[in-house]
C-alpha cells in the first residue's frame, strides 16, 4: 500500500514469522519512529490488542501522520503460556545501577563506532558528550 508516496510497510510479513510484529504504518509524511512494545507481561493481553486496533484505525482511516508507528509483542513466551513472566518480571529489570550498566555500554560502543568511522575518514576523533545514539529497527531500517 501507498500512502501520500511513501510505501507502507503495514502489509509486509513477520520476517522471522515469530508473531512478534503486530503491525506497522507509515506515516504521510517522514518524521519520527514511534515503536510501540506491548505484551511485556503475558497475562495482560490488552495491550496487543490495542495496538491491532489503532493500526487497523490508521490503515482504515486516512489519517495523516508524520513518521512511523511499527507494534511488536514483547514477552511471545509468557504469551503463549498466559504468565505474567518467565524467567524475570520486566517491571523489575529497571534499577538504577543496570540502567547505568546499559547505557555505560551504549555510550562505550557508540564512541567506538564514531572513532572508527573517524578514523576510516582520515580525522581525529572527537568525542560527543552526552549523546546517546538512535536506538532503532535494523529491520525497519532495511525497508526503507
Amino acid at each position: 500500500m501507498t500512502v501520500s508516496g511513501r510505501e507502507s510497510p503495514a502489509a509486509l510479513p513477520d520476517p522471522r514469522g515469530s508473531g512478534r510484529r503486530i503491525g506497522a504504518y507509515r506515516g504521510s509524511e517522514p518524521g519520527p519512529l514511534l515503536l510501540c512494545i506491548s505484551g511485556l507481561h503475558g497475562n495482560e493481553p490488552a495491550g496487543p490488542l490495542a495496538l491491532e486496533r489503532v493500526l487497523a484505525g490508521l490503515e482504515a482511516g486516512g489519517y495523516r501522520l508524520r513518521g512511523d508507528l511499527v507494534g511488536l509483542r514483547g514477552n511471545l513466551s509468557a504469551a503463549a503460556r498466559g504468565q505474567r513472566f518467565i524467567d524475570e518480571d520486566l517491571n523489575r529489570v529497571w534499577q538504577p545501577k543496570r540502567v547505568a550498566a546499559i547505557l555505560a555500554s551504549v555510550r562505550a560502543e557508540d564512541a567506538a563506532r564514531r572513532d572508527q568511522a573517524e578514523e576510516g575518514a582520515g580525522r581525529t576523533p572527537a568525542p560527543a558528550p552526552g549523546t546517546l545514539p538512535m536506538v532503532g529497527s535494523a529491520e525497519l531500517g532495511e525497508q526503507r
